[in-house]
């Protein structure tokens, strides 16, 4: 990792100086990792200082209509990981899932045994060093406009 940027304004503005930033460093890849900047512009703003060369990479949450909306063509090739999860959309699966999980603890161990909802989670879910369920990922990109797994 070269230097990390952060973007926390709500002016769209600001884009255009991190995109500058950017730029001077002369990375090799993108890591933008949430989707608060890709929908107010930094892909339009990183197009506009010449970093059209850079591989892209986001999470999950870029795949979402209002993301695709906002970054229109700019978004052409940008690469982010999602769970494999099937057809399934994560942005909607995740909450799903942990409300089904916090249901089968209450369900098991009632709502004020926390001994109990631990043994429950460490006998039935898998965790890694972090505490986040372990899962698998691939690589998804938007291509001609579309959200498509990524072939190499």
């Amino acid at each position: 990792m070269l230097k990390t940027l952060t973007y926390t304004s709500l002016d769209a503005s600001v884009l255009k100086a991190l995109a500058l930033k950017i730029k001077t460093l002369n990375p090799d890849t993108i890591y933008i990792p949430d989707a608060f900047p890709l929908v107010h512009g930094i892909l339009q703003e990183l197009h506009n200082v010449n970093l059209t060369n850079k591989k892209i990479f986001s999470v999950y949450s870029a795949q979402s209509q209002d993301i695709l909306d906002a970054v229109g063509t700019f978004g052409e090739g940008l690469l982010y990981s999602y769970p494999k999860i099937g057809d399934k959309d994560a942005l909607k699966y995740f909450p799903r899932l942990a409300a089904k999980i916090v249901n089968e603890i209450v369900g098991q161990c009632g709502s004020k045994d926390a001994d109990c909802a631990i043994k429950y989670l460490k006998s039935n879910y898998h965790f890694d060093q972090f505490g986040v369920l372990k899962g698998s990922l691939g690589l998804k990109t938007i291509h001609n406009g579309n959200f498509e797994w990524y072939k190499r």
